[in-house]
């Protein structure tokens, strides 16, 4: 939340989902109803995010959603490759 809180705080609904989708992997999805803020240099956000997930086999998604939401996605393997 506190990273909602950063990134979008006007931002009034927050949806964080987490499940798993056969064979093997691990689905998180966060949507916001923030426009969030631009991006920083030197910070670690979604290419940190993105690095952490690909050392792990995964991927990050990130990018509008219906209406003005935003949404992040990182599918993930249960089991590194």
């Amino acid at each position: 939340m506190s990273r909602v809180r950063r990134h979008a705080p006007e931002a009034t609904e927050v949806r964080v989902l987490v499940r798993h989708e056969p064979p093997g992997a691990l689905r998180v999805e966060g949507v916001n109803d923030g426009a969030g803020r631009p991006a920083r240099r030197g910070g670690h956000g979604l290419l940190g995010m993105a690095e952490r997930a690909a050392a792990v086999g995964g991927t990050v998604e990130a990018g509008p959603a219906a209406g003005r939401r935003r949404r992040v996605t990182a599918p993930l393997p249960l089991e590194p490759g």
